[in-house]
């Protein structure tokens, strides 16, 4: 028995984590980054199924303090200007996000 929970314990902490975030284009400096949307796409065990886009993210726009993850947003703004796009990545324990993360102002 406690082979087995040693075995368990040990295969979570080799799984690891993981929190990148990776501008995809250089930053607008003349667009103030007013407003976050984003999209995201879950992954487990290192299998993410889904298609996350800019134009999606682009419409899910919001104030910067209520961006959270998955997290819908009761005021959604749509970014007209773009200020920088960026991939998000968390992952922890076998399980995380890849997100398309767009700033900008509406």
């Amino acid at each position: 028995m406690t082979l087995r929970i040693l075995l368990g314990f040990s295969l979570a902490l080799l799984t690891g984590c993981l929190n990148i975030d990776t501008h995809l284009a250089p930053v607008n400096p003349a667009v103030k980054p007013t407003l976050i949307g984003e999209e995201c796409t879950p992954i487990v065990f290192g299998i993410g199924v889904g298609t996350s886009t800019v134009e999606t993210a682009l419409k899910n726009g919001g104030p910067p303090a209520q961006r959270h993850g998955n997290y819908i947003n009761p005021i959604i703004k749509p970014i007209r200007a773009i200020h920088s796009i960026a991939l998000s990545d968390q992952y922890l324990f076998g399980f995380g996000q890849r997100c398309i993360v767009v700033t900008g102002e509406p």
